[in-house]
């Protein structure tokens, strides 16, 4: 049986979901991708439609497999429908274009044009040398926590090894700051009309992990962004919710998790009962969905 090409990589993490849990985006999406890779188009379509009627992501990756299942089976509205929800969240990598341009139905069609002008006007307003930069800044601070992560599960290193990881980790961090600050002295908050959404994605993540001071002077820059279009608002999310974590004030959304705690369980949520009203509005998944991703027990919310 025929592997799914390289494109169709699951851009939602492949997840065990706790039984009883059937009505998840996750799962749903995880169906999907599971019945691409046997061939099954219209299986995966109905998949894919279930998982949206959950919760429809502002990620444009999250449509691109989507779209190539409704492509393969010949349903061209459909998968154009789909391509303009990608290019409308942001598309700006050419490469998932030219994998359609085998599609001469697709091709054909009045809205493509459309689809592909957006996606290269996107791409043409982008400073690539700074987009590279983030990028790899980027690239950094994830592989330093994936080792990180790694490293957690196993016994094979000393305490003092560890320590000595730790470092490493809060200097690539610093380092990672003093270039972030010094591109937005010099360019303003990297906006994803200007670099794109993984390089938008990298100057939020290094503030995300930055010490409380400076999450505090650059909240309200990240707030302009997003009021401007120029920065996704479940990011704005995420880091007011980790100062007011810090600040020992009750989270809005319950993206922090406290792992000090065994089992581990989101930190408290202020009005838990429009927690996924708030999520919704902001671009994130439902919290039982969040939750679950992470591998935190529902079982935690009933203390709330």
């Amino acid at each position: 049986m025929k592997k799914f090409p390289l494109l169709l990589i699951c851009f939602v993490s492949m997840l065990i979901v706790e039984r009883g849990q059937s009505q998840s985006f996750t799962l749903f999406y995880q169906q999907g991708d599971s019945l691409m890779q046997v061939e099954d188009y219209q299986g995966a379509l109905n998949a894919y439609a279930n998982a949206f009627d959950i919760y429809e992501p502002n990620h444009p990756l999250s449509y691109i497999n989507p779209a190539i299942a409704a492509a393969k089976i010949h349903k061209v509205d459909l998968a154009i429908n789909y391509l303009e929800q990608a290019a409308h969240f942001g598309l700006d990598d050419a490469k998932y274009l030219a994998y359609f341009s085998k599609y001469n139905d697709l091709q054909a069609h009045p809205k493509w044009p459309g689809i592909e002008e957006s996606v290269n006007s996107r791409i043409d307003g982008i400073n690539n040398r700074l987009k590279a930069e983030l990028e790899a800044m980027f690239a950094i601070d994830q592989v330093v926590r994936n080792v990180s992560g790694c490293i957690d599960t196993t016994n094979s290193i000393s305490k003092a090894e560890y320590r000595a990881f730790q470092l490493i980790v809060q200097e690539k961090d610093s380092l990672n700051l003093i270039r972030l600050e010094a591109i937005i002295k010099a360019h303003g908050w990297p906006g994803i009309s200007k670099v794109g959404i993984k390089a938008n994605q990298a100057a939020w993540i290094i503030i995300q992990h930055a010490k409380l001071e400076k999450q505090q002077q650059y909240l309200p820059t990240l707030s302009a962004s997003v009021e401007n279009g120029e920065s996704q608002p479940k990011h704005l999310a995420l880091l007011s919710d980790r100062v007011l974590v810090r600040q020992g004030k009750m989270q809005l959304y319950g993206t922090q998790i406290d792992n000090s705690v065994n089992p581990p369980k989101p930190y408290p949520i202020e009005d838990i009962e429009n927690v996924d009203q708030r999520r919704k509005r902001v671009g994130l998944e439902p919290l039982k969905d969040y939750l679950i991703k992470l591998g935190v027990s529902l079982e935690t919310l009933k203390e709330e």
